[in-house]
């Protein structure tokens, strides 16, 4: 038995060539083994055909699940910072501060 590789999926049982694994869609992963697309998170998208989610760079959130592109990582908010992967933006503790959006 061997598993799909990473970025594409197979939900068919008894399936016997490789071609009868699926591309993995945009807003979608599929590690290596997947019977289903996996949905991105939150803080990340996924082009098509990916293993892992990709997370939205630091001074950017992503809140949409399911994002297929970069396009939905936002500049973060100024009073908040946002790390790599943020889903949303969080705010600056007590004594600190950040003015800029990103």
């Amino acid at each position: 038995v061997t598993p799909c590789p990473a970025q594409i999926y197979n939900r068919e049982r008894g399936q016997n060539v490789l071609s009868a694994c699926l591309d993995c869609p945009a807003g979608f992963y599929c590690p290596e083994g997947s019977t289903e697309p996996l949905a991105c998170p939150q803080g990340a998208f996924c082009l098509a055909q990916v293993a892992a989610p990709t997370d939205c760079p630091a001074g950017t959130y992503g809140s949409q699940a399911g994002a297929p592109d970069a396009g939905v990582c936002v500049d973060c908010i100024p009073g908040h910072y946002c790390p790599n992967g943020s889903p949303a933006p969080v705010r600056c503790p007590l004594g600190t501060y950040q003015p800029y959006t990103t």
